[in-house]
Order: structure tokens, then C-alpha cells, then sequence
């Protein structure tokens, strides 16, 4: 495997607040989804975003591509 990191000159973040689990519908079905309840209709949005972060990349070839955030829930200790 080739080292290609060098090359990369610009980081794209793009903040998560759900994360997709998979599905047949790719994240149009809201059960596809790890949301909690406020979260509920914000899915397309989600999709938006990951959709704007993969059009930043496509435009610039060395940049590297960020998903960041994690499921938490209101039990979860930050």
C-alpha cells in the first residue's frame, strides 16, 4: 500500500450528529438511523451534509475526507 498522505493538502470535517447503521433505503428511512428523539426529521439534513462533504471532495483531489462525531445517548458521559 502506497503512502499517498503526503499529498494531502486540505482536511474536510464534516460534524455528525446521528450516525447511519445502513439500509436499503441509504439513510432515507429514518430507522436506519442511531438518532435520539429531537433528532427525528433531521435526517435529510444529514444526508445533505454528507452529500456537500463527498461534492468538497470530488473538487479537491488532495483533500481528505472526515466524518466526525459519535452515537451518544443522554446516559452517555462526555
Amino acid at each position: 500500500m502506497d503512502d499517498n498522505t503526503n499529498l494531502i493538502d486540505r482536511l474536510i470535517i464534516v460534524c455528525c450528529h446521528a450516525i447511519w447503521l445502513g439500509g436499503p433505503s441509504n439513510g432515507h428511512d429514518e430507522a436506519e438511523w442511531a438518532i435520539e428523539p429531537f433528532q427525528r426529521g433531521e435526517t435529510p439534513t444529514f444526508i445533505e451534509h454528507i452529500k456537500a462533504g463527498l461534492k468538497v471532495l470530488s473538487e479537491e483531489p488532495n483533500s481528505l475526507l472526515v466524518f466526525s462525531g459519535y452515537e451518544a445517548g443522554e446516559n452517555d458521559e462526555v
